[in-house]
């Protein structure tokens, strides 16, 4: 069993931020299993790097359609992108200025963060788009 396994009531019927969503799933998983095995330590920073990188790239392509779409959410969604975006921020400046940086915290953060995001937030969007497609 996974330490978060994608559920299809998470679609938002956006067929590519879904796949972005279930990389980013992936991703905590794979940081979840190198912790399973002692791993974690030496994994986190690269996951945070991945993932930093990998989210503000997510965020950039679903800002982009939520502004075409002229979804009326979409300054709060920014606001929220900008929270994730500073965490995850001073989770990397911990990890490379050598301060210890638990896998596990983060891994929870994510997990926490990613799911509800998806579920009060995303799922808005996806649901409004769907009915005026």
């Amino acid at each position: 069993m996974s330490f978060l396994d994608w559920r299809a009531d998470w679609e938002t019927g956006q067929g590519e931020m879904d796949r972005q969503h279930q990389r980013l799933v992936h991703l905590i998983n794979d940081l979840h299993d190198a912790m399973k095995v002692g791993q974690g330590a030496a994994r986190v920073g690269t996951v945070l790097h991945w993932l930093q990188d990998y989210t503000e790239t997510h965020f950039q392509q679903e800002e982009a359609m939520l502004r075409s779409r002229k979804w009326p959410g979409l300054d709060r969604h920014l606001i929220l992108h900008h929270e994730l975006l500073d965490q995850l921020g001073r989770y990397v400046r911990d990890h490379d200025a050598g301060n210890h940086v638990s896998s596990l915290d983060i891994s929870d953060f994510l997990r926490d963060w990613l799911v509800s995001h998806i579920l009060q937030e995303d799922k808005q969007y996806g649901a409004a788009f769907q009915r005026t497609a």
